[in-house]
């Protein structure tokens, strides 16, 4: 994503509050309520700062979303932002989505999988990426959803 798309990406998430807004607000996220506060008030830089682990997980998505087709052999699609159907303010930007069912993939990387990452097709995974793919399963009226995981040893697992 070059700073452009991802700019303008960062605006339409000011205009409700999203997955990861949602894990912060919770205390299970990267941020702090305040963070989260100004991240919706302040304005957005014209080179947004990006985390060296957000970015890897940007760089590999495709790579990770690829995995995740092919060991499940399932057609994914990458969905625009979503809103809630009643509440126009919850919004979910969706890593992908499968083709047929519409279930949310939720693309992550992790440098390791240390012992919150449980046996994988569970859903023992940190408690931050919980919160967040309920929110997204909420505002796609989804009922349920898959974590596709890839560590920086290579390693793909899949959750649900």
């Amino acid at each position: 994503m070059n700073s452009l798309t991802r700019k303008n990406w960062l605006e339409s998430r000011r205009q409700g509050l999203g997955a990861t807004d949602i894990a912060s607000l919770a205390g299970v996220g990267f941020m702090g309520p305040l963070d989260v506060f100004k991240s919706k008030v302040e304005p957005i830089p014209d080179e947004p700062e990006i985390h060296p682990l957000l970015e890897i997980g940007l760089a590999t998505e495709d790579l990770n979303a690829a995995l995740y087709s092919r060991r499940l052999d399932v057609k994914l699609i990458k969905p625009t932002l979503s809103r809630h159907p009643q509440y126009e303010w919850a919004a979910a930007s969706l890593d992908r989505q499968t083709a047929d069912a519409g279930r949310p993939v939720e693309t992550k990387y992790t440098p390791f999988y240390s012992d919150v990452w449980g046996e994988q097709f569970t859903d023992q995974v940190p408690s931050g990426y919980i919160v967040q793919t309920q929110w997204q399963m909420e505002c796609v009226t989804a009922v349920s959803a898959d974590i596709s995981a890839l560590s920086g040893t290579g390693e793909h697992r899949i959750y649900r």
